[in-house]
């Protein structure tokens, strides 16, 4: 919505563009109760307008989640933090295929599995994460693209999750042709949102399998402090060398203490 003003999708047609429109006054609300918290009302007036505009429409952007609750999205302001409850990915990738992701490579780390003697590759998701990962055009967010090119590397790098190169290798489509999505209507009604059932199907007949639930990285499922700054450093040491990765991470460890953030900033500067 940078730069983009009002009149200018009123103007293109306002059945066209509602969902613009919801983006634009949600940007706008949130803006005017962060400088006034006196605008509480007109907010939840405004929002409960919106909702009832989207439900009623043809292309109404969150009719699935009818009915909704308004008020809901004040309650317990300054009292409850969803912040302390979002997942902070172990793997980069799109978030409905971690547990999948996690699956594949407990595999193998239980032994050795020879691409050339794969068979078949069966994956299972809920249904509603499974529409996301689906053959996308981007190689983190490509379920079938992301568990071919993990058993031919026999590990997971951020440069394979996003290397597009890779993404049109030979031999990672050979094998992602052998891969088998399927959006499942059980794990969905299990009560459990996040799944990844992967079945490896060999040529000498033996099938391996490994079902993950709620993978390190969930609100469910946390990883501790030390788990976070290895992903940390993961991410960081190939940018900035280990020696200021390590003081990037021991500043933010005690980040209360910090007295000019421009100390910090330097630190994240690639020379």
């Amino acid at each position: 919505m940078s730069g983009l003003r009002r009149a200018d999708v009123e103007s293109a047609g306002r059945d066209d563009c509602q969902p613009l429109l919801v983006s634009f006054g949600s940007v706008q609300k949130a803006l005017r109760l962060e400088d006034d918290v006196s605008g509480e009302c007109q907010v939840v007036r405004d929002l409960d307008l919106v909702l009832r505009l989207s439900l009623e429409g043809d292309q109404g952007i969150i009719k699935t989640y009818s009915p909704c609750e308004p008020k809901k999205i004040l309650a317990e302001l300054g009292q409850r933090f969803t912040i302390t409850s979002c997942l902070i990915k172990k793997y980069p990738v799109g978030s409905p295929m971690m547990e999948t992701v996690d699956a594949t490579l407990a595999l193998l780390a239980k032994q050795p599995i020879p691409p050339e003697q794969i068979d078949k590759i069966i994956v299972r998701i809920p249904e509603s994460g499974a529409r996301t990962v689906n053959n996308r055009h981007m190689p983190d967010v490509n379920v079938q693209y992301m568990v071919a090119a993990i058993l031919l590397e026999g590990k997971l790098s951020f440069e394979l999750a996003h290397d597009y190169e890779r993404f049109q290798n030979s031999r990672v489509l050979a094998l992602k042709e052998k891969v088998q999505l399927i959006g499942d209507a059980e794990l969905e009604k299990s009560g459990y949102r996040f799944q990844g059932l992967v079945e490896i199907t060999l040529k000498d007949g033996r099938t391996l399998r490994e079902h993950v639930i709620n993978c390190r990285g969930r609100p469910e499922n946390p990883m501790s402090p030390q788990e976070v700054e290895k992903k940390a450093a993961w991410l960081l040491e190939p940018i900035l060398g280990k020696t200021n990765s390590d003081q990037v991470i021991a500043a933010i460890r005690q980040i209360e203490f910090v007295s000019n953030v421009r100390d910090l900033t330097k630190l994240m500067m690639v020379m």
